[in-house]
Formats: C-alpha cells, sequence, structure tokens
C-alpha cells in the first residue's frame, strides 16, 4: 500500500511542478483552481490511503472515548485514560489504569500503563508499565501529571509521555515524580522531585534531611535508556520535566500572593 501511495504521490507532486511553472497571466485563477484541486486529493489520500488522522509533528488527534475491553487489550484496575489512534503503526491503544487499597492509610497505590497495536485483528502489547506505592498511615494517592500522545520526530509514528507522581507523605514536603517516554517500546524515564516549591534546593535538601549516608537525591535524574543523552526524545522529555516543575513553582508562588492578599483585607 505505502508503493502505491509513494507512486500516486510522486505523480501529483510532478503535475503540481508543472503547473506552477505556468507562468501564462491569463491562466492564473485555473491554475490556482488545480492547484486547489490537487493539495485537497493530497490530503484526501492522506487520510484515506493510510488512514492518518494526525497533524505530523504535533499531539496526535485522537479518540478518549472508544470502547475498551480486557479480553482485547487486558489491563489491570480501574481505567484513569483511554486514547485510541492511527500511525503508520497502525491502530493504537494506550491504557493508564490504577489500583488503589487505602487500608487506613497502610494499603497500596499502584499504577499501570499499557500500549497495544493492532496487527492481524490481533492486538499486541508494545510496552507496559507498572509502578506502586505502600502506605505508612498517612496519605496515599496517585497524581497524574500529564499525559499525551505526540509525534516528536515528525516520522508519522507516535510516542506516549507520562507524569505522574505517587505519594504516602505524611506532612507536606516534596514528592518522587516519574516520566515516562515511550518511543517505539523503548523508554527514556525521568526521576526526581516534584512540589519542589515546599523543599529547600537539592543541595541543601541533601545537607540537611537524614538520607542514609553515601545516598545522595537528585531533584531530576535521567535514564536515557538505549537514546544517546543528545537526541530529539531526551531533549523533548528533560524540556517537558522542566517545565512541570516550573509551572508548579509558579503556580505556587501565586496562590500564596493571593493568601498573603485575603489576610491583610481580613486583618483591615
Amino acid at each position: 500500500m505505502k508503493k502505491i501511495f509513494l507512486i500516486r504521490l510522486a505523480c501529483i507532486l510532478i503535475v503540481f511542478g508543472i503547473l506552477s511553472c505556468n507562468k501564462n497571466k491569463t491562466k492564473n485563477k485555473e491554475i490556482h483552481q488545480n492547484n486547489d484541486s490537487i493539495k485537497n486529493e493530497l490530503e484526501v489520500w492522506l487520510n484515506e490511503d493510510l488512514k492518518l488522522n494526525f497533524t505530523v509533528g504535533d499531539e496526535i488527534v485522537y479518540d478518549s472515548s472508544v470502547v475498551i475491553s480486557r479480553q482485547e487489550t487486558p489491563y489491570r484496575g480501574e481505567v484513569i485514560q483511554k486514547n485510541e489512534w492511527r500511525d503508520l503503526g497502525g491502530l493504537n491503544r494506550f491504557i493508564l489504569s490504577s489500583v488503589f487499597n487505602y487500608d487506613k492509610g497502610f494499603g497500596r497505590a499502584e499504577i499501570f500503563a499499557y500500549q497495544y497495536v493492532k496487527v492481524s485483528d490481533e492486538w499486541s502489547l508494545v510496552w507496559r508499565m507498572n509502578d506502586f506505592i505502600d502506605g505508612m498511615g498517612c496519605d496515599l494517592s496517585i497524581n497524574i501529571l500529564d499525559c499525551k500522545i505526540l509525534d516528536i520526530d515528525s516520522n508519522s509514528v507516535a510516542e506516549t509521555l507520562m507524569m505522574y507522581n505517587l505519594t504516602n507523605s505524611c506532612d507536606a514536603g516534596g514528592i518522587s515524580a516519574k516520566l515516562i517516554l515511550a518511543e517505539n517500546g523503548k523508554k527514556i524515564v525521568i526521576r526526581g522531585m516534584s512540589h519542589q516549591y515546599l523543599i529547600p534546593t537539592e543541595e541543601v535538601f541533601n545537607k540537611v534531611m537524614d538520607i542514609e549516608e553515601g545516598v545522595y537525591i537528585k531533584f531530576k535524574n535521567i535514564d536515557a535508556g538505549v537514546f544517546s543523552e543528545d537526541t530529539i526524545f531526551v531533549k523533548y522529555a528533560s524540556d517537558f520535566w522542566d517545565e512541570i516543575i516550573e509551572n508548579e513553582n509558579a503556580q505556587y508562588k501565586k496562590d500564596m500572593e493571593a493568601f498573603r492578599k485575603r489576610q491583610e483585607e481580613e486583618a483591615k
């Protein structure tokens, strides 16, 4: 199908080039109409022949209302998010789910992520992830900070990105966070701290906290996996992490400023 499409695309581009080179002023209107017609036909073929339904280099256009079943695409727990889309790899599904057992603060919070692709009418697992945190008698929660389906390198094959934290803290402070970017089943993972506005800097934190000797807690630690650290995927994941943390810090400052102003108004 791809060979046929490329032949058809080449023919369109040749015709388009001939029309573009025609400088006969008396036929400008006709040429523009023909050019528009060719462009429209090309867009139709892109959508119908390759069945692409997203903008390359941008967020993928996906269907979040798709009905899923554990028989077709197995998953554990309750669904948090589900997306279906088409790219050059075929029909894809991404499922984000969780299992939560509070048990008076001593239970467990688990998160699961799955990506499937449909091959010959059968769903095949591309990658999966499972993470959890056990309670200590206080808070116990799962927080999805962001989740996106993207085409980062504009190759018409989607990447999946998610950032989340799991917390079991008994007081206000930094929370362990994780970002996962999956490209064709291969993962980049960033681990670190969110809610950094509630804790001192990384250097001070490691000096004043009661941390096991020889252990240094990094607020951002990139595990590039099989990717080199200068690839577009690692850079995108790193920048995305920084943006989330910066937005958290900026929002906290706004909230504190609004709180201070309310206190001043009430004191008058």
